[in-house]
């Protein structure tokens, strides 16, 4: 039985992974109250007296409110402190753990998108919000790469893809999906004179181009003009 704690002041607390789930109780077997997207900022109300072990971590249970009249307990390896002051490093060590992560799905990735991309909007340096604007279009590449054509033409799949008519094309050819490689050209273009173009660049001449060659000399040729030709244009040493 777990004994509750009723502190007197506690800070805000962020979730830090895709899904986290919001509980009646302060145990996994609880009815589900709501899931939080990655980088909710929720405040935190109460927290239970003792640690409990869940898979490979151990940690605390935290009573929290978040937006909606939504409040329940979340298990703490889900979420950490978070500081207004320290948005930018707080949201850095967010994105770089789950860029990194190796077990992802569809929706992992597009909600981390999600969440780049409000982030980018929400810090004061420019290469910060270059890293979230560059990975915002890579998390959408990474969830497009699930994202079989039986899938698409399903909710809620049809729907997001249809969301995205910006920066998603259609490959006719091979059946699926791609980021629009102009999205990356369009970022480079905003944020070049920064060391994080390079990247930008070399990220938009690895995004493959819909359609297909078959053998055409000159069409292999514009292909590589429009890949990796254009990233040497502007830099030329690599």
């Amino acid at each position: 039985r777990v004994t509750y704690v009723q502190p007197t002041a506690h800070g805000n607390q962020i979730s830090i992974a895709s899904g986290v789930r919001v509980r009646t109780a302060p145990q996994a077997s609880a009815s589900e109250v709501a899931r939080l997207p990655i980088g909710t900022v929720v405040q935190e109300l109460e927290r239970s007296a003792d640690k409990e072990r869940i898979g490979q971590s151990e940690d605390y249970w935290y009573r929290i409110a978040a937006a909606d009249q939504i409040q329940g307990w979340v298990f703490g390896s889900l979420i950490a402190p978070f500081d207004p002051a320290r948005r930018e490093e707080i949201y850095r060590k967010i994105a770089t753990a789950r860029i990194k992560a190796t077990e992802t799905s569809f929706g992992d990735q597009v909600d981390l998108a999600n969440f780049l991309k409000r982030a980018a909007t929400e810090v004061a340096r420019p290469e910060i919000a270059a890293e979230f604007e560059l990975g915002y279009l890579l998390a959408l590449k990474r969830a497009l790469d699930f994202l079989s054509y039986d899938q698409s033409r399903q909710q809620p799949y049809q729907s997001w893809l249809e969301a995205q008519v910006r920066e998603v094309i259609y490959n006719e050819v091979a059946g699926n999906w791609l980021i629009d490689s102009d999205r990356f050209w369009e970022l480079h273009e905003k944020y070049r004179t920064l060391p994080i173009g390079d990247k930008i660049a070399w990220a938009g001449a690895r995004n493959p181009l819909p359609g297909e060659c078959e053998g055409s000399i000159s069409c292999a040729l514009g292909y590589i003009n429009a890949t990796e030709g254009k990233y040497i244009s502007y830099y030329p040493n690599g």
